[in-house]
């Protein structure tokens, strides 16, 4: 693992950015909460995403470290990694500011235990804001950073074009801004299925025309 700040990340865009992509979604509230098991079949899913990404050519991964679908893409592509035998595959995460685990549960799914698991495995870690930043503005600077670093952005989306118009939403924000961007967007589509315990399933990866 190696620790770098914002300048880090976009110093050399020129040279890594065609090869980056960077993915957005939303916290567990809007899926299956915090049972492992309900995301185990949507990991595997992501796995083949990475996969078939990295045939596309792109080689960094960039994911933000949040609960939810940031932690479940860094692990689909720290799967895609070890299983493919992939070496030249860059796992990365963008922190916000240091501490943003600091009001989860310790143990458990999407908790701190978990989350300096991810950062100690990380290829990268990039530090995008201080502690004295505040959480929102840290968090959606996050979001830019890794947009302006990155050729294509990937969300976990089943709103169509909705997100255009919507007020709310972390996840919305960034697509908007990768499309304000010109940065290339594919939403993934997904669905919960009922059931103890809920379980996240993925659809299609589509292209969103700009």
């Amino acid at each position: 693992m190696t620790h770098l700040d914002i300048e880090d990340l976009t110093a050399r865009s020129s040279t890594l950015r065609p090869r980056t992509v960077c993915f957005t979604g939303p916290r567990p509230k809007r899926l299956c909460g915090y049972d492992h098991g309900s995301y185990r079949g949507a990991v595997a899913g992501l796995v083949e995403v990475v996969e078939s990404l990295y045939r596309d050519g792109f080689r960094r991964f960039l994911t933000g470290g949040a609960q939810g679908f940031d932690q479940l893409a860094f692990w689909a592509v720290h799967k895609a990694k070890g299983r493919s035998g992939h070496p030249d595959i860059c796992n990365a995460v963008a922190v916000p500011f240091p501490g943003q685990e600091f009001r989860w549960a310790e143990r458990g799914c999407f908790g701190q235990r978990e989350y300096r698991t991810m950062l100690a495995v990380a290829d990268r870690v990039f530090h995008i804001g201080g502690a004295d930043d505040r959480r929102g503005a840290a968090m959606h600077r996050r979001n830019r950073a890794m947009v302006d670093a990155a050729a294509l952005c990937v969300a976990l989306y089943s709103g169509g074009p909705a997100f255009r118009d919507a007020r709310t939403g972390g996840t919305e924000a960034t697509m908007r801004y990768a499309e304000a961007a010109g940065v290339p967007l594919r939403a993934l589509d997904f669905r919960i299925d009922a059931g103890k315990p809920a379980t996240l399933t993925l659809g299609t990866l589509a292209e969103i025309p700009l």
